[in-house]
């Protein structure tokens, strides 16, 4: 309690000093829920019940979707807005969208739960985690956490914590982002064989002293965060995947040709049964600040792996799921920037969702398991890995176009501000592949797209890429792409890296 009232006055101090600047960038708006008072009178930005001068650098965390009259508010940043946290209320609608992204929500009779966890999320991390035992042997042969099977009791998050709670936290955050929130506190169940299940998802939780202390801890710490943002300019890195195929069609694994580390690595898949395998090939350029440099980084590498992979008879493939069971991820990384909702949603909505348009029909079965909606994972260079897209390794411009549009929507996601992926029925059509109802929309995104500085910058390479979205044409995954980058055997004489 002492460390949280420091941290507290430190906040307090830095506000001061900075003459106020938080205050002016962040409101807390309520209508005083029960035990609201917890939370507001530890709070040391503005709050209220109703809404101050809307200006444009305002964002507002609503608590309950409170949103007062017609106010037909654009372009401010809300947390939590009405129209989400209504449709996360209606428990029927909440468990049909989870299904969706891929989450588990069937719900045995309670006391088939083993273990039940309390987990509130803020702005996609996990604050705690409460947790409550329900018999005293598992089936795992590992002690767990000892806890009165009455009550929820916090864990000690500092220390090591088992599968299960990892699990239980990505979930939660999952489910969270899923059903459009910010925040919410989510309640598990792990079942006796060791399944893992959505109970309820809280947009507006009943408020103790303990979760109002973490929620005001995380809206100062995400307070510093939009009021003092990384003064670096955005980097952006990858790591593609495809795998090695001979002309039977048989795979080839990649641990046979490298190890797990290094600009061009192996990449594990896990089988039934806990059964894991080595056969992706990953590349991991050095990263860069311009797009057609990280993409001539991204060739080294390829004929890097030339050099290792002494077959040449092997066909280089990628894209979404060119083999039945093998699932190629696309990922792009981000640094110089931080990781929000907000960007998380526009790179769902402007580039993932394009995308299918250029994918062939066996992609979509990676989805949702693999590339739902904004997944994506903390890096320990403090930036964060975007993991929703398929691997665009198919040709250069194909390449060139994605990492193009993923460095102009991380320079002008705020004020790309349209959200068709709000839309069940197109978060439907995203996950099935409907290219059909994906079409019209993409014509609006890219007129955002096109409104930009940037697009002026990238034209060039972002020019292919729409045309080829908005012809629907398909990109080849069966095809060796060695051929297109001009990687041996396919490179010509004269061409010198």
């Amino acid at each position: 309690m002492q460390a949280y009232i420091d941290l507290m006055g430190a906040f307090a101090l830095f506000f001061v000093l900075n003459g106020g600047v938080g205050r002016m960038k962040v409101f807390f708006l309520h209508s005083r829920q029960t035990n609201i008072d917890d939370l507001v009178n530890l709070l040391y930005i503005d709050h209220g019940i109703h809404l101050p001068k809307l200006t444009d650098d305002l964002t507002i965390i609503s608590w309950g979707g409170v949103i007062e009259g017609d106010t037909q508010i654009v372009s401010q940043q809300i947390l939590n807005p009405l129209k989400e946290v209504t449709r996360a209320s209606h428990k029927k609608t909440m468990r049909k969208l989870l299904q969706l992204h891929g989450l588990k929500v069937e719900q045995p009779p309670i006391d088939l739960y083993h273990l039940e966890y309390q987990i509130p999320i803020f702005h996609l991390s996990a604050l705690t985690v409460f947790a409550k035992k329900r018999s005293s042997k598992l089936w795992s042969a590992l002690p767990f956490y000892e806890t009165n099977a009455d009550q929820f009791i916090e864990m000690d998050l500092t220390k090591r914590v088992n599968f299960y709670v990892r699990r239980a936290i990505r979930e939660a955050t999952k489910a969270v982002y899923a059903l459009g929130l910010d925040f919410a506190l989510v309640h598990i169940g792990i079942s006796v064989k060791g399944r893992t299940t959505i109970i309820d998802v809280m947009p507006t939780p009943h408020l103790n002293p303990r979760l109002a202390l973490l929620f005001a801890d995380a809206i100062h710490k995400f307070t510093e965060e939009i009021t003092h943002p990384l003064p670096f300019p955005i980097v952006l890195g990858a790591d593609p995947e495809f795998i090695l195929r001979k002309p039977n069609g048989k795979i080839v694994l990649a641990a046979k040709y490298m190890g797990r580390e290094g600009a061009v690595g192996c990449d594990a898949v896990v089988l039934s049964g806990h059964r894991v395998i080595l056969p992706l090939v990953e590349l991991r350029p050095q990263p860069s600040s311009n797009p057609r440099t990280l993409v001539h980084f991204l060739r080294r590498t390829m004929h890097e792996a030339a050099q290792m992979i002494h077959d040449p008879q092997l066909e280089w493939i990628s894209g979404g799921m060119p083999v039945q069971g093998l699932p190629l991820g696309g990922h792009i990384h981000f640094s110089g920037i931080g990781l929000s909702n907000r960007l998380l949603r526009v790179l769902d909505n402007y580039l993932a969702l394009p995308l299918v348009l250029l994918e062939e029909e066996n992609s979509s079965k990676r989805r949702p398991r693999y590339g739902f909606l904004g997944d994506f994972r903390r890096k320990a260079h403090g930036g964060f890995e975007y993991r929703s897209l398929p691997s665009w390794l198919i040709s250069p411009s194909i390449a060139l176009g994605v990492l193009s549009l993923a460095s102009l929507i991380a320079n002008h996601y705020k004020i790309l501000q349209r959200q068709p992926l709000h839309d069940i029925e197109t978060q439907r059509a995203y996950y099935k592949g409907d290219k059909l109802s994906i079409l019209p929309i993409i014509y609006k995104l890219w007129d955002d797209i096109e409104s930009t500085s940037t697009f002026a910058l990238y034209h060039k390479e972002l020019k292919p890429l729409r045309d080829m979205m908005l012809r629907m044409e398909t990109w080849q995954e069966q095809e060796d792409f060695r051929k297109s980058w001009e990687i041996m055997p396919f490179r010509r004489k004269e061409a010198i890296l």
